[in-house]
């Protein structure tokens, strides 16, 4: 698809967020599995939606992790 539009409006009408959500979700359950961090502590993860055509992307930051 090309992009006609800024990535972040893109997202929001597409419900792009809400996939990058879920999958951010995702890999920090199965880091927490995997890697068995205690309840507790920490597991900050990140996501990114890149566009590959238009070289363009945008992050989903962990609201609990660090700046």
């Amino acid at each position: 698809n090309r992009l006609n539009r800024p990535v972040t409006a893109i997202m929001a009408a597409s419900d792009y967020w809400l996939q990058a959500e879920i999958y951010r979700r995702a890999m920090v359950r199965f880091l927490r599995w995997r890697l068995d961090v205690a309840p507790g502590d920490p597991c900050p993860v990140d996501a990114v939606m890149l566009f590959t055509r238009a070289g363009t992307g945008a992050w989903l930051r962990d609201p609990g992790g660090s700046p």
